[in-house]
Formats: C-alpha cells, structure tokens, sequence
C-alpha cells in the first residue's frame, strides 16, 4: 500500500491521476486498465466490454473526452454531525481539484451542494452553524444522495422528510448514508430487505427500530448497489472515495485518497474497524 501511495504521489506532482497513457510510474504501479461505469464516456479511449464492468484500456485517438457532471446534494439540518456532511464534501471536491490538474479545459465530474429543509442557518453538533444551498422544495435534479449522520430524533418525526427522502431515492443513481443517517433512509422505506450499517454504538437501536433491515457491524460501509451505507462520521470519507471509484475510476479515487491524505485500500470497504488500515 505505501508503495502504491508513493506511485501517486510521484505522478501527482507532474498532474497525473493515473489517466495518462503515457504514464510510465502508473505502469509500473500496475494501472494501465481502469474499470468505469458504463455511463462514462471519454471518447479518447477504447472501449472493450459492456455494462457496468466496462473496460478502458489505454489507447489514445486524439479525441476530446465527453465528462459526465454527477450533482451530489448532502442533506443537513439542525444537529448534524459535522465530519458526516464536511467529510464527503471534501472528498468530491478534492476530486474536482485533482481532475482538473490532468484535464483544465474539461467539465468537473462533480457538482456538490448541500440541501436543508429551509433557508436559513443550521446550527450543526458542536455549535457550527451552515447555510444551506438549496431547499427540499426547491433544488436541482440529483443524481448521488447523501444522508449524514448527528441528532437525528427530531428529523425521524419528520413524515414530509421521509417521503422527500424516498421520492428523491427514486431518481437518484446512488443514495448513500454516513453513520445515524441510516436511520433516516430506513425510516424512508429506503433500507428495506438490503443490508446497512451504521455508527457502532447505534446498530443495536437500528436493528430494533427497523427489523425489515439487515444490519451489519464492524463494516466501514456496506455497498447494494444503489444504496451504501457507511459507519460513524470518518467511515463517511472512505465510503465516498469508494463512491469516487464507482462513479468515476479507481485512478481518481486513489489520487484523492493521497491528496487528503487519507489511506484509502481500494476494494477493501468491507474491513472489519479493527483490522490494520495498512496491510494489504
């Protein structure tokens, strides 16, 4: 893993995310094939396979690549635990600074607001407050939902929120949650019959408030496809670069991952929180 960290890092500093054909440390560190969604479409390379498991291997034809724009809205309200919505924040938007070293003239894979249910300052856990971009009754389209965690009992009493929650779900691509956040996409009828998890000291109370709910502990998330859920408010971080795997590739991924600084072993989401983060 470090060796792999440091292969990053070198081709950071000449503005590499690993997409460069060209790329002899991403070679060497055994990236020349980048599995991406199939919705992704870089006219600059040579598609093999099909669906979600399509392949990109290197082949340049001199084209200029078309970047899907993903629109992730976090939800926030009053008591919101703050690195459960900061967390994720970052990681997209440090994805946009790295992708845009390698590609300056393209589109930002990610566009990030967040979402409240009203216009005005939230007073998040620990006393900071944050002013909401958008509204539930007003707000763009939204392809990758978060939900984060906090003080979530006034919100669970909130019946418009949980409808909101599910009408939303429907049209989203991916709706994710971070730590107590689970509780509100379960009592949205999101988590039914799929498996979730949540901050460690809670999963007791969401296996009896929700028993339609397969609970899972000692996960840092739990990926069913269009629903993942992660642990309490640092697991949020690394369920989002998984999000960044998936949505975008595995190259961007890593080369955010070593951007915050954070260590982040692909594919390995379902360590269990006692494990080394280390070991390969």
């Amino acid at each position: 893993m470090a060796a792999r960290m440091a292969t990053f890092a070198r081709c950071l500093d000449r503005g590499c995310i690993g997409l460069r054909p060209d790329c002899t440390e991403c070679a060497s560190g055994g990236y020349p094939v980048v599995t991406v969604g199939a919705h992704r479409a870089f006219s600059r390379f040579r598609w093999t396979g099909a669906g979600s498991g399509m392949v990109a291997h290197w082949s340049q034809l001199g084209e200029r690549g078309v970047i899907v724009t993903y629109v992730a809205a976090i939800y926030i309200y009053p008591g919101v635990e703050v690195l459960d919505f900061a967390g994720p924040y970052e990681v997209f938007t440090t994805a946009n600074r790295v992708f845009a070293r390698q590609y300056p003239a393209e589109e930002a894979p990610f566009e990030v607001f967040t979402i409240a249910s009203r216009q005005e300052l939230i007073r998040a856990r620990a006393g900071l407050q944050i002013k909401p971009d958008f509204i539930r009754s007003r707000h763009p389209a939204i392809d990758v939902l978060i939900v984060p965690g906090g003080v979530v009992m006034d919100e669970l009493r909130d019946s418009e929120l949980s409808c909101w929650l599910a009408d939303i779900h429907r049209r989203t691509q991916l709706t994710a949650s971070v730590c107590t956040g689970a509780f509100l996409l379960a009592k949205g009828g999101i988590l039914d019959g799929l498996s979730a998890t949540t901050h460690h000291e809670d999963i007791a109370d969401l296996r009896e408030m929700f028993p339609s709910v397969q609970v899972v502990e000692n996960r840092r998330w739990v990926d069913q496809g269009k629903v993942v859920t992660s642990g309490g408010i640092s697991a949020g971080i690394d369920m989002s670069l998984h999000l960044i795997e998936r949505l975008a590739t595995r190259a961007l991924a890593l080369a955010t991952a070593c951007q915050l600084e954070v260590d982040w072993p692909p594919g390995q989401g379902e360590w269990p929180l006692t494990a080394s983060r280390t070991s390969e």
